[in-house]
Parts: C-alpha cells; sequence; structure tokens
C-alpha cells in the first residue's frame, strides 16, 4: 500500500484490493460526523484527477461521497419531488412550485427512459460533462434532437436541485449545449374547399342504418358515432380550438352560441389550459350550435364531458386522429394532415377575411401581440401569390 496523492481534506493510496490480485485505488477521509470513511475509485477513471475532484467535494460535502449516491436512486428521490409540485398544481397552492399532471408523465418517462437506463448506479459524484456528452452522443443516436434536448432539461433541473442538496458541489450539465435541430414543420393546412369535402363527408346524414351495406363499405358506425365524430370535426374546424381542449370540454360550456375554454385534456387527464391567455370565450355558428343540442339529444343528458370513449374514459388525442380524422380525411380523398392543421386553416381563414390580428390572438388563445400567431398559422400559398406581378412599361 502507498500514498499517491495527500488533499486537503483526503489521502489517496495505491494497493492489490482487488481480489484478482490488480491494483486499486482508495480514498480515506473523515466525513462531517468525524466518521473514518474509505472509497475505492472507479476503474475507468484517472486516480490522481478523481482524488482531486473528491478532494474538493469533500471540502464542501463529506455526504455526497459517505452515502455513496447513486443516479438511480436519486432520481426517484426527484420524481418524488415532482410529485408534490403536481399536489401543488392540483390543489392551486399559493406558494411553491406547481407542475401538471401532463408535464410530470413527460418527465418521468425521459427519466425512465433515457436518463436512468444509462447512468444506472453510477456514483453521482463521478458524473462530469464529459459524461453528460456522451450521454447526449447515446441519445442523439435513439430520439430526435427536440426530444433529446427536453431530456437534457430535465437532467439539468434535476441535477440543479441536486446542487442546492449539496450532494454535488457544480450542475454538470451547466456547459453542455443543446443539439441543433431542423427547422420543425408545420405540416399540411388544408384549404377552405377541402374542409368543406372533409365534412360533408363525415356528416352523419351519410348514415346508413343498414348491416350488409356497412359490411361492405367497411364502415360499421352506429349514429352516435357518426355524430360524435362529426361534431369533433366540425367543433375544431369552425373554432380553431386546440384538440386537448375540445376533448376536455364539458357540456356545462356549451352556452348556445358560444363556448367557454377553461381546461385541456392531456394524455387522457383534465387539467388547465396551455396558458392563462387559453381561457377564452369562442363564438360559434347556427350549424354548430344546433348539432351540440342534436347530439345531446342521443348522448343523453348523464355525461359531464361531451366527448367520452365507450368506457365513459377520456380519449387522447392519437386515439381521436386515428379513429376520426385520418379515416374522415382518406374517405374524402384530401391530403392528410392533423388536428392542428384545423387550427391553422382556422387563423388563416381569419386573415383573408380581414380579422384584426388582436381579435384573432384573443379566439385562438394566443397572448396579446405574440409573433407566433402570423408568423407560424397565416398560410400563404403559392397560387395566392401568381396573380401579384410588377412591371415597369
Amino acid at each position: 500500500m502507498g500514498l499517491l496523492y495527500t488533499g486537503k481534506n483526503l489521502r489517496l493510496y495505491s494497493g492489490d484490493f482487488r481480489k484478482d490480485g490488480t491494483t486499486q485505488y482508495q480514498i480515506r477521509f473523515v466525513d462531517d460526523a468525524g466518521k473514518r470513511v474509505t472509497r475505492r475509485a472507479p476503474a475507468d477513471v484517472d486516480p490522481i484527477e478523481w482524488a482531486k475532484e473528491m478532494d474538493s467535494i469533500v471540502a464542501q460535502s463529506g455526504k455526497i461521497v459517505a452515502d455513496a449516491r447513486h443516479m438511480n436512486v436519486l432520481m426517484e428521490e426527484y420524481k418524488k419531488l415532482l410529485l408534490k409540485h403536481v399536489k401543488n398544481y392540483e390543489e392551486d397552492a399559493k406558494h411553491g412550485t406547481k407542475l401538471s399532471n401532463a408535464t410530470f408523465s413527460k418527465n418521468r418517462s425521459y427519466i425512465d427512459q433515457h436518463i436512468v437506463p444509462y447512468f444506472g448506479a453510477k456514483n453521482i459524484a463521478h458524473v462530469t460533462p464529459k459524461n453528460i456528452l456522451k450521454w447526449q452522443d447515446w441519445m442523439q443516436a435513439r430520439i430526435a434532437p427536440q426530444t433529446a434536448n427536453a431530456v437534457l432539461g430535465v437532467l439539468n433541473r434535476a441535477m440543479s436541485h441536486f446542487v442546492l442538496e449539496e450532494y454535488i458541489p457544480f450542475n454538470p450539465c451547466s456547459e453542455i449545449k443543446n443539439l441543433p435541430i431542423a427547422d420543425v414543420e408545420q405540416g399540411y393546412t388544408p384549404t377552405v374547399d377541402e374542409i368543406y369535402r372533409l365534412l360533408d363527408e363525415a356528416h352523419h346524414r351519410n348514415f346508413v342504418d343498414d348491416v350488409a351495406h356497412q359490411t361492405y363499405v367497411g364502415d360499421e358506425r352506429d349514429l352516435k358515432t357518426w355524430m360524435w365524430h362529426h361534431l369533433l370535426l366540425r367543433l375544431c374546424a369552425e373554432t380553431g380550438i386546440r384538440i386537448s381542449e375540445a376533448l376536455g370540454l364539458e357540456w356545462s360550456k356549451v352556452r348556445g352560441d358560444a363556448i367557454i375554454i377553461s381546461q385541456a385534456c392531456v394524455n387522457a387527464r383534465v387539467g388547465k389550459v396551455k396558458t392563462k391567455d387559453s381561457n377564452r370565450t369562442v363564438p360559434i355558428g347556427q350549424t354548430l350550435s344546433a348539432l351540440f343540442k342534436e347530439y345531446r339529444f342521443i348522448a343523453g343528458t348523464h355525461q359531464k364531458f361531451i366527448f367520452l370513449n365507450s368506457e365513459g374514459n377520456h380519449f387522447r388525442p392519437t386515439c381521436v386522429q386515428r379513429q376520426v380524422l385520418t379515416p374522415a380525411i382518406r374517405r374524402a380523398g384530401i391530403t392528410e394532415f392533423g388536428w392542428h392543421g384545423l387550427r391553422r386553416a382556422y387563423i388563416t381563414h381569419l386573415y383573408d377575411n380581414n380579422v384584426q390580428e388582436r381579435h384573432i390572438q384573443k379566439l385562438c388563445g394566443h397572448a396579446p401581440g405574440s409573433k407566433m400567431t402570423r408568423g407560424v398559422y397565416d398560410q400563404v400559398r403559392e397560387k395566392d401569390v401568381q396573380g401579384h406581378v410588377v412591371q415597369f412599361g
């Protein structure tokens, strides 16, 4: 056994500590409680550099090395902290951090799928910026850069919390930059004519109560299903509301010539809307108003929410995309798009009809003066500008 390094708070020794007789390195120090502590150096690190790093850590907190904190254990503790933030959100607490159920679910999946599987039981004191960069490369080979950056954000916040808890002296994520990402494609925005075709094809007047015919055309929906499919499509097309807001809509929020948007359904759980500006009242036309009344007569008055599955549970957006929107698009023979395509078409239609931008922002739930409204949602098609010719002489 030989002394290799003497720091301000510990000493590094070398010796035959392994069963196979190979050289192992070991630090020894006295923790905050006056207890003598011995720790072995990881096999894949430079022992001198590791000892220097541990020396600075022990100087600030002997707790982390003495407790041998592992990433998987600490991440479980961090998830418990996030659950407290969710409770604050659900109880609308006046003080404390708040976190929605949907955001918690996303953070939890990032931790379980992308953070813990890589770091495992690695001691948090051994996680360096270099380790984070290698982890970032590992993620980039598995998931899109946008998602990888979101996961990095979760780890960054977790590490900041561990610094405050004095588990580590510094955040190894603080110097790590996000991965470059390409411009996000907004997807196809349907034209007014295509929306007409979509709603006409989906109209429940096309319902045929004949088993042989239904089997022939491959459409075995009953009248009630036809009606709520048509209602959901028309609602999103004529109000521009987000699909999450539509799925969280209650019957009590339908007021004749308007709907009140005050909550959203994300991942089959109802909570607050996206932002405070998303709370709004949106006017609806006579056709949509009559459709609401007609469907409620068919569906009955016993249920609180308008759109529920056959088991009385909330839908996920992907479910109604697969069951309602995509089949209707294909039957109408138009270009495929997502629910947000109807929102973009709604906002573009308002712009085309010279509605003031501040009114559009109020109707669609954007903050006043938001650049997103025109920059993302106002769609200018190539054929619309073909007639603008400048000619001198």
